[in-house]
């Protein structure tokens, strides 16, 4: 698929880059956040193709950060995938009750990863509008 812009929201610097590399070697433009918050005004900003969020965040966690971006009619359809060590199915099914379309475990191999958002990127209707540019 490719093309896409994909946000990054990760309070690790070596978990965003190493995603973030993958990604643009497969075609991506990325946008990182350091922490939820940052995310959702990035978010804001521009809307990317798709919101790759840590649950376990700084100032604003990924289910925080998830339901705010669900409850915006501008970034309701922004697909979501959480991404966490946090494996237990209570913690899962937070995720999806938060919005995420996909929730992908730590560790992840990156290939599962990259087929993964492009399944969701897949899912997404025809017709949607991705305004986001790369920023780096």
């Amino acid at each position: 698929m490719g093309g896409e812009t994909i946000l990054i929201a990760d309070d690790e610097h070596n978990v965003r880059e190493m995603i973030g590399t993958y990604l643009r070697d497969a075609g991506y433009r990325t946008v990182s956040a350091h922490y939820g918050a940052g995310a959702l005004a990035a978010v804001e900003l521009r809307t990317p193709g798709l919101l790759l969020a840590d649950v376990n965040t700084p100032v604003m966690n990924g289910l925080q950060l998830a339901i705010e971006v669900r409850a915006s009619g501008r970034t309701a359809g922004i697909p979501i995938m959480m991404l966490s060590a946090l494996g237990q199915p209570r913690e899962v099914l937070s995720g999806y009750s938060a919005g995420a379309g996909e929730y992908v475990t730590r560790p992840v191999e990156l290939e599962v990863l990259l087929a993964k958002i492009e399944s969701l990127l897949s899912r997404r209707p025809s017709g949607r509008a991705v305004a986001l540019r790369d920023e780096r």
